[in-house]
């Protein structure tokens, strides 16, 4: 997981949110903006999951129609960075080309937390869909390190991510929207997956 830990450590610290303050003793309706939940189709449970537990998130089905196997816990890059969110990594078998790795996190914090982590982000990558109804964010590291892999950050409880992310081999033969589309790809997957376990 090479890639992974490399994008960890360059993870910027969380910009601080700016607050405003009005001079009216009347109280004001909250903006839509602070006030709207996102809209998920369920609450599913990831913080707190051990990254064995994380390790079953890509069954064997979907480890071979994203080209990936071996999966292995990932609790190396939490010693390293000190980040703390349990993972769990896949490769691509030795010689299949491109190469790359995916790795899923379980992160106790809120979507929006920890995609800001990747500001500022590469903005020809940067999105917001939907994976099988739950909001997620994608993003890439900015300032000519986005080849160091594509991050996706799925929204499935309240204060709770699923990160899911994709590095290309140490080649960096895959482009950019090859790299953001596998780890969406792996996203799906992992909620799939996630949903199943009820």
């Amino acid at each position: 997981m090479t890639e992974a830990r490399h994008w960890l450590l360059g993870l910027a610290a969380v910009g601080l949110l700016a607050t405003g303050c009005t001079t009216s003793p009347t109280p004001t309706p909250e903006s839509p903006a602070t006030s709207e939940k996102p809209s998920r189709p369920a609450d599913l449970a990831v913080a707190g999951k051990p990254d064995t537990e994380l390790c079953e998130l890509l069954t064997a089905e979907q480890q071979s129609q994203l080209g990936v196997g071996r999966p292995t816990p990932d609790s190396e890059v939490n010693e390293t960075t000190g980040v703390g969110f349990p993972g769990c990594g896949w490769l691509t078998p030795p010689g299949e080309d491109p190469p790359y790795d995916i790795t899923v996190y379980a992160v106790p914090e809120s979507t929006k937390d920890f995609m800001d982590r990747l500001s500022p982000a590469f903005p020809e990558t940067e999105a917001s869909y939907t994976v099988a109804g739950f909001p997620a964010k994608q993003a890439q590291r900015g300032e000519s390190l986005e080849q160091l892999g594509c991050m996706v950050g799925v929204d499935v409880a309240d204060g709770q991510t699923l990160g899911v992310f994709v590095g290309p081999g140490l080649m960096q033969v895959m482009s950019n929207k090859d790299i953001c589309d596998k780890a969406k790809q792996a996203a799906e997957a992992a909620v799939a997956t996630l949903r199943s376990q009820g």
